[in-house]
Parts: C-alpha cells; structure tokens; sequence
C-alpha cells in the first residue's frame, strides 16, 4: 500500500540523515554514471501563468526510482499562497509500484543547495574551482537534477533501516 508523508512527517524522518553525506553520495554516483536522469519535462500553462517541471531518474544500484513534479504560480502570491508547490513519488523499480507519496511542497528542493554548498566549501579551493570549471552547463543542470532524485531517495530508501521501516508501514 502506497504512504503518502506530509511535509512534518518528512521533516521528522529527515532528522537522522546526514543531507550532506548524502550529497557527496549523490555528487559520486551522477560523476560515475550510475545516475539515469533523462531530459527534464516542462508545462508551461499560459492563463494564470505558471509553469510545472517534472523531473525524473534514478541510481543503478538503488531499489526505487523517483518522479518530481514542483510547479511555480506568481499570482498565487497575491492569494496568500505559496507560488511554488511539488511533490515526489517513490516507485519500487522492481514492481513499478508507487511506495511513497513525499508532500514536501518543494521543501526538499530547497535543502539541496545548502547541502551541494557544504560539499563544495568542504573541498580544497582549486579542487572546486576546477570541477566547477569543468563541468559545461548541461552537465551541472543534469547534476542538479541527479541529486533531487537522489535526495528523494535518500531521504526514504537509504536512511536507517528502523526509520525506513517506521515510514513505510
């Protein structure tokens, strides 16, 4: 049966997850090539403007794949609302079947850059300089992208096994 965790629950599970090691995990595997991160989906709706982007993939050895969709509304601003909004789904890789639902509401997103910044200023300053140099733009989008996906299942597939078991059951 497929769970479906509100952002406190997440927020709660996240607690025992080093976010940064997990960054550098994902930093590795997309350099490696065990990520599979095709091309990024794109809606972009005209009345009320607003955009949707889904994005998708998956670590070789890892048991799931995962599906985001986060979109942008500016005009919801002016309803007091938030102008962005998303969510994750956790599929089994083996089955197809969704496991869990993540209603993050883009939160996950947003602890990516806090956590790719800690790898980066842990590394030696020529080190980073040249990894940032070297990588062409559509690479470091494809990267970016990499550890959402990545992060998705971090923060379920590979936390400790009794967290992981309290989430999905």
């Amino acid at each position: 049966m497929t769970r479906i965790l509100t952002w406190e629950e997440i927020e709660a599970a996240l607690g025992g997850v080093d976010l940064v090691a997990e960054m550098e995990r994902a930093f590795q595997a997309y350099s490696e090539g065990r990520a599979v991160v095709p091309p990024v989906g794109e809606l972009l709706l005209e009345e009320p403007r607003g955009e949707v982007h889904i994005k998708y993939g998956y670590v070789r050895e890892e048991p799931g794949y995962v599906v985001k969709i986060a979109s942008g509304f500016p005009a919801n601003a002016e309803l007091g609302r938030s102008p962005n909004d998303g969510l994750m789904i956790l599929f089994d890789r083996t089955t197809g079947e969704p496991e869990v639902i993540l209603l993050d509401g883009c939160r996950l997103t947003d602890l990516r850059p806090a956590a790719a910044g800690a790898v980066m200023a842990s590394m030696e300053v020529s080190a980073a300089a040249a990894a940032a140099e070297a990588m062409e733009p559509a690479v470091a989008a494809a990267a970016m992208c990499s550890m959402e996906v990545h992060e998705a299942i971090a923060c379920i597939v590979e936390m400790p096994k009794e967290s992981r078991k309290a989430i999905l059951e």
